[in-house]
């Protein structure tokens, strides 16, 4: 029976923008902002401004899930390795990546402008 294989190597192929989308929104609800406002906190948003364009960061997130993710999703769908296990193993780089392209932390607001608290 392969369907709980297959699922857990879906999760791991989705893990790239799971993942930044969690770290995103628990760091904001943690900050007390609305989750549904908008905004761009997202670590792929953050990592396209920082590296110049989006181009960068999409071959990167391409490569991620050819080299890094995909070789786990299959260890799970031929029965290698343990689908949590291998979605831990997976997601760990990534949360450290989301985590240093902070993910969810406000924008600092642009010279000469003050913030005021939202509320």
């Amino acid at each position: 029976h392969r369907a709980p294989q297959s699922l857990w190597a879906w999760l791991i192929l989705l893990a790239v923008f799971t993942t930044d989308a969690t770290v995103t929104l628990v760091r904001r609800v943690l900050r007390g902002v609305k989750p549904h406002e908008a905004h761009r906190t997202h670590a792929y948003q953050y990592a396209s401004r920082r590296h110049r364009g989006h181009r960068p960061v999409i071959i990167a997130v391409a490569l991620l899930n050819v080299c890094w993710l995909m070789p786990l999703a299959v260890a799970v769908q031929v029965r290698w390795l343990d689908g949590l296990t291998a979605l831990v193993v997976a997601s760990a780089p990534l949360l450290w990546l989301a985590v240093r392209y902070d993910a969810g932390v406000p924008e600092p607001a642009p010279q000469g402008t003050t913030v005021l608290p939202s509320g």
